[in-house]
């Protein structure tokens, strides 16, 4: 919650109230409860029951100062990596299961699990991700499932596995054990053993593993785009809150080479008393502190850097890595100010802005 400018209610029961206004936090509180504590002449209870014209008078008045979100501040390119999507498509005799699940990650990286049979379409799936996605760790997993009248094909090559018995035979006779070759020893050679090739992936096959795909990618997007969007309006928040304490320390930078000079003066005049002072050389170095103290400079590119800010967000573009760069640049700007401030106001107010900077290069973590 954040303060701002006093205010006074219209409305006959509250025309000689002034009270400070404190901004509401979203969701939108409730406006009974709100107007009783701030102002109880409006006969508002806790339960929101009051006179109606002098209910509707009051909120009137407070819905004026309501902030609102402004989401079409936000561009098409902001979207979370974290989310999840599923999608199924079933053909004749097959049906084909997609899940993604994504977290966050500083690149593209795609865990991929697939049946046998899709094996060769992992290349295909793998491209088809990196197409739509940019950022972020996915899982994601593959299912087919047949009808039973479909159910894949087992051959056996049996004069592969004559020619491999008789080998272990002779392997057997020339290193002197005793007993005969089982189907035991037969079954830890697999090489005989295949799907009936009409089973493996097909171009048929490939477009619905495809056209599943894409459905989840869509579905993943979809929710990575709803937590993205609240995700830049907390962003939104934070930047109009720094800039707001970046012109309450423009305000004190006026005065603090004023107040400092004046300071300086005074010490100098008790240290050289009674004899005189140099008027050029303190003028001298009241310039000096004057140039030490000026952070219009730093200022100003803060402001510059919160406008770049805004327009990643608003941009086509995944924002993400830039936001990161410009968390980096507004939080330099925001040391030299503290290092250069002489007042402990102004000091207070350069803690307050890096701490808000932090909170926000952990949101941007999760953006993509």
């Amino acid at each position: 919650m954040r303060a701002s400018s006093a205010i006074t209610p219209s409305g006959p029961a509250c025309s000689s109230v002034t009270s400070t206004w404190i901004t509401p936090s979203w969701p939108t509180p409730n406006w009974g409860t709100l107007i009783a504590s701030r102002w109880p002449c409006c006969g508002a209870t806790r339960n929101g029951d009051a006179d109606p014209p002098i209910f509707r008078t009051c909120i009137t008045s407070l819905k004026i100062f309501m902030p609102k979100k402004n989401t079409s501040a936000v561009g098409a390119g902001i979207a979370s990596m974290t989310g999840f999507g599923h999608s199924s498509v079933a053909a004749p005799g097959r049906q084909i299961g997609v899940e993604i699940r994504s977290v966050n990650n500083r690149f593209l990286e795609v865990g991929l699990k697939t049946p046998r049979e899709l094996n060769a379409l992992e290349g295909d799936v793998r491209d088809f991700l990196r197409s739509r996605l940019q950022r972020g760790r996915l899982s994601v997993l593959v299912t087919l499932d047949r009808d039973a009248g479909q159910t894949p094909t087992l051959n056996i090559d049996v004069p592969a596995a004559r020619i491999c018995y008789e080998r272990l035979e002779e392997l057997n006779h020339n290193l002197g054990f005793e007993g005969p070759v089982g189907l035991e020893q037969l079954l830890t050679f697999s090489d005989y053993f295949t799907l009936d090739p009409r089973r493996e992936a097909d171009e048929e096959l490939k477009k619905l593993v495809l056209q599943a795909l894409e459905t989840a990618v869509e579905d993943l997007n979809a929710m990575r785009r709803a937590e993205g969007v609240s995700l830049a309006q907390d962003l939104l928040d934070r930047l109009a809150a720094i800039e707001a304490v970046t012109g309450e320390i423009e305000g004190l930078a006026a005065d603090q080479p004023q107040q400092q000079m004046q300071k300086l003066k005074e010490r100098l005049e008790l240290l050289t008393a009674p004899g005189p002072l140099d008027a050029g050389r303190l003028e001298t170095e009241l310039a000096l502190m004057a140039d030490r103290l000026d952070i219009t400079e730093e200022t100003v590119r803060l402001r510059t850097h919160c406008q770049a800010f805004r327009e990643a967000i608003a941009g086509k573009e995944a924002p993400g890595k830039r936001l990161g760069f410009l968390l980096q640049e507004m939080n330099r700007e925001a040391n030299t100010i503290g290092s250069k401030a002489a007042l402990a106001d102004i000091s207070h107010r350069a803690i307050r802005i890096k701490e808000e900077l932090e909170r926000m290069r952990e949101q941007i973590q999760n953006l993509e």
